[in-house]
């Protein structure tokens, strides 16, 4: 097995584990409230198999769940990275990012920031397409980790998971999904919606920035004097809510005829099959619209 790496963040490190480890994490298999929603507490036998089944899975698959260390805080506060669940699932075989900390370091944002890290690791250095996460469905704190690190719940994923009793209140499970595709689309840059304004405008630009499900989808749009042709009108299937976000413009409506003019901030909501078109925008700036299309219910 090559060298595990260690993962470096702006708060934490994940890190290989030492003996030194073992002592603070039995406190952590032990610890009630770290423990709640287990079926039980570990005894420190039982903590030291884990932890070689740790130290197997590193082995194996080269990565696996570091050690987290705060530097500056504390040496061990915990475990956060990637395991291969070793049950069968209707989602397995599969790689699940995972994290166990300390009371002591809970609700600093550390589990998050160490989440991040070994999804970046899994997506980039490994090339996973897809990673998973899972807890009992009770486990609040943890969900709402999972979700700040970008990831999704399907309801028809939730399952029982097959090493916790028929029966048992934990055992009822969900699963939160994260593609590789959907982290990338979350860890690019922000965009600007004022940048990229072409020197020359002949024709009006339109430009998608997202799109999602049921035809929900979001454009940029940049006038300069365009106009929509004499006797042309839009009539479409979805809402279309439309922000002007610089210059002016008038929209002309059919059946009740009326016009609205709108200017830098003002926003409007044109209902499914309401006939419109635009009877001017500014000539002497750029004139840029925010449109979200969405499907009526």
């Amino acid at each position: 097995m090559s060298e595990i790496p260690t993962l470096h963040g702006a708060r934490v490190l994940l890190r290989p584990w030492r003996e030194s480890d073992r002592a603070p994490f039995a406190r952590l298999n032990a610890d009630p409230a770290a423990r709640l929603y287990f079926p039980t507490l570990a005894t420190a036998e039982q903590s030291n198999q884990e932890a070689d089944r740790i130290a197997e899975h590193f082995e194996r698959e080269g990565f696996g769940l570091w050690a987290l260390e705060i530097p500056g805080v504390t040496e061990f506060a915990g475990f956060v990275g990637l395991m291969r669940p070793a049950y069968e699932a209707h989602f397995t075989p599969c790689v699940e990012v995972g994290w166990r900390l300390l009371p002591d370091y809970w609700r600093c944002g550390y589990a998050s920031e160490a989440a991040e890290l070994a999804l970046a690791h899994g997506f980039e250095v490994l090339g996973l397409d897809q990673i998973v996460s899972l807890t009992t469905a009770t486990n609040q704190p943890s969900r709402r980790v999972m979700e700040r690190i970008g990831m999704q719940r399907d309801p028809a994923d939730d399952f029982d998971h097959p090493r916790i009793a028929e029966g048992h209140p934990l055992r009822p499970h969900v699963l939160y999904r994260l593609s590789r595709a959907d982290w990338r689309r979350q860890a690019e840059p922000a965009g600007n919606l004022l940048a990229g304004m072409p020197a020359t405008l002949p024709e009006e630009l339109i430009e998608p920035l997202f799109a999602g499900q049921r035809g929900f989808h979001v454009e940029r749009i940049v006038s300069r004097g365009q106009a929509s042709p004499p006797g042309f009108w839009y009539e479409q299937t979805e809402h279309e809510w439309v922000l002007l976000v610089t210059g002016s413009a008038c929209i002309e409506y059919d059946a009740p005829a009326g016009e609205l003019c709108l200017h830098a901030g003002d926003h409007v909501l044109i209902p499914a099959g309401r006939r419109h078109r635009v009877k001017w925008t500014q000539t002497d700036t750029d004139t840029v619209w925010l449109a979200v299309f969405y499907q009526p219910d």
